[in-house]
């Protein structure tokens, strides 16, 4: 086989892999409704009555940021300071609820039709996410989440 053919069948195989690893791998880790589910199931058995949530939610199209520092006492939201400033404290800002709105926000991804990605963490420990992103087009839309014990 001359030198030429093996060259350009040499990248022929490297443009081949260079397509479909990162396809597999994107594939491997998009966010199924399942597995919400699960979380949601964990949580409820696990995650802890009274906690501090601290997130940072943030948007592309329409743009914003939003740093959120959140205490859950018993179930119930105590104080919601939003960019440091407080805020009316609603039932909108527990662990249950966030996984709630994701689920949501799959599902109407999902009617929408068409082409979106969606990915989460999840903690192994009680189920709460750490993170969340979901793209369509230029559209981005991502939360980082962070659990500690309430007082720290």
């Amino acid at each position: 086989m001359p030198r030429s053919r093996l060259f350009f069948l040499t990248l022929a195989i490297a443009g081949a892999c260079a397509v479909t690893i990162p396809w597999i791998y994107n594939s491997s880790i998009l966010l199924k409704p399942q597995q919400i589910r699960e979380a949601s199931e964990k949580w409820k058995q696990q995650g802890p009555a009274s906690y501090k949530l601290e997130f940072l939610e943030t948007s592309q199209q329409p743009d914003y940021r939003k740093d959120m520092v959140v205490h859950v006492v018993m179930g119930k939201v105590e104080t919601v300071l939003e960019n440091a400033r407080f805020t009316e404290p609603n039932e909108s800002f527990t662990v249950a609820s966030i996984l709630l709105r994701m689920q949501q926000m799959i599902e109407k991804e999902t009617q929408q039709g068409g082409s979106f990605f969606a990915t989460a963490s999840f903690s192994g420990k009680d189920g709460h996410p750490t993170r969340f992103v979901l793209r369509r087009g230029k559209k981005r839309f991502e939360l980082v989440i962070k659990l500690l014990p309430l007082g720290e």
